[in-house]
């Protein structure tokens, strides 16, 4: 009795391993009464053969597939199992061992594997608005090159956000690792729906290309609302019941909730709206190779210069100041960031690159990918009357300017029509 199949299979590639007689003929007789369990043993450093079968529990059969993902050697055991007739019981005997050295031979570039999950989580599929998403691509011979990755949501049918693809590098052990911000990955609307409870869960799948390849993630990581709404927070503050004098209290009045429309916001009010999305209070802390160039990054004056803002430009409903916050925490990754960073986006490498809370972005020139025409940076000049053409950076650096230049192009540079109007009939 011996076995047979591939000695030195390729990395990840299933191989048949089959029991056979000593005519090499297999046992076609076989009764129900017989038949054989295989055990896969790991080679260790110091020489030893560890077993690694998956929780102990053998392939049973007389062909099994085997697909082994390590180069180093390994060691298939089996055993024949007969019951006996009085007991009914397995009776195990060693019947034969099998040695396999998988290779890595083959020099086709492939991508093995991707996966997408909320690193250090208790459940790793499952995450909230503040978390980061990591992605981990796992590949053969293809150290030093670069897989593009593209997160995105099944549910969402619109064209696909570019934020969400990038081009990471494979190291010397075929791995490449990113992270994704769950802020950067949902789109203005579905920031504003999972704040206010409109949609509880929203799922987010990974693609990993190179050249003609192309694998997905089988299990999605999904990003649920953790609170029922966001309306808690702009709902915080009550009205404190008051007394006629000290011996006599009045009746206690009903606590009523106060929403934020047509009131400013308290400095308190920022701080917990930004934990509550980023779960910690900070802003304008940039990234290790892309830090932040605001002028002032204190709360108090991000609090002062929103509250002009919305009163400038009229938003003053609880449903404008929501949304603008949603799109402003999708464009500044919840206020990480006052302008684009370099990187494959042609607009990134522009003159007008996308700046200030609502990424102020210029137009392109005729057969040019680069944005370098200022269009809504001279738009914005002529109605503020400061000079962000010659001076562009103006809009990143100033905080006055960074949320000023959101209020403009909210309220008046892509204000939707008065009806009758295609768009608002769309």
């Amino acid at each position: 009795m011996r076995i047979i199949g591939e000695k030195k299979p390729i990395v990840g590639v299933t191989e048949m391993y089959s029991v056979i007689d000593s005519d090499g003929v297999l046992f076609t007789n076989n009764t129900n009464n017989v038949t054989y369990a295989w055990y896969i043993f790991k080679k260790y450093k110091n020489g030893a053969f560890v077993n690694v079968t998956k929780n102990n529990v053998p392939k049973i059969g007389q062909t099994v597939p085997y697909s082994l993902g390590y180069n180093v050697e390994y060691r298939l055991d089996i055993y024949k199992l007969e019951k006996e007739l009085l007991t009914q019981k397995d009776k195990a005997s060693f019947a034969a061992s099998y040695f396999v050295n998988p290779t890595k031979k083959s020099s086709k570039a492939e991508i093995k594997k991707v996966v997408i999950y909320n690193k250090g989580a208790k459940n790793v599929d499952l995450a909230g608005i503040g978390n980061s998403l990591t992605v981990r691509v796992e590949c053969i011979n293809m150290v030093n090159k670069q897989v593009k990755v593209h997160v995105w949501n099944a549910e969402d049918k619109s064209e696909p956000n570019l934020m969400n693809s990038r081009l990471i590098d494979i190291n010397e052990k075929g791995i490449g690792l990113t992270q994704f911000n769950v802020m950067q990955l949902l789109s203005p609307t579905d920031s504003m729906d999972l704040m206010i409870g409109n949609k509880k869960a929203i799922g987010f799948y990974v693609t990993a290309t190179y050249e003609e390849q192309s694998v997905t993630n089988k299990a999605a990581v999904v990003v649920v609302s953790q609170y029922q709404s966001i309306a808690d927070i702009f709902e915080n503050a009550r009205s404190v019941s008051t007394y006629n004098d000290i011996e006599t209290p009045a009746p206690e009045k009903p606590k009523e909730k106060k929403c934020f429309c047509n009131r400013d916001f308290k400095e308190s009010d920022v701080k917990e709206l930004v934990k509550f999305l980023k779960g910690r209070e900070a802003i304008w802390e940039g990234y290790k190779n892309a830090p932040c160039t605001i002028d002032d990054k204190s709360f108090a004056t991000l609090t002062k210069e929103l509250n002009a803002m919305f009163k400038k430009y009229k938003i003053n409903h609880c449903a404008q100041k929501l949304h603008f916050l949603a799109q402003a925490c999708h464009e500044t990754d919840t206020f990480t960031l006052s302008e684009e960073t370099k990187s494959n986006h042609a607009s990134s490498q522009s003159i007008y690159k996308g700046r200030g809370i609502l990424q102020l972005t210029g137009v392109r020139k005729n057969g040019e990918n680069y944005y370098d025409l200022p269009g809504p940076y001279e738009t914005y000049s002529d109605y503020i009357g400061i000079n962000a053409i010659r001076k562009p950076q103006i809009i990143a650096e100033q905080i006055k300017y960074c949320l000023d230049s959101g209020g403009w192009m909210f309220s008046v540079f892509k204000k939707m029509p008065n009806a009758p109007s295609q768009a608002v009939d769309r």
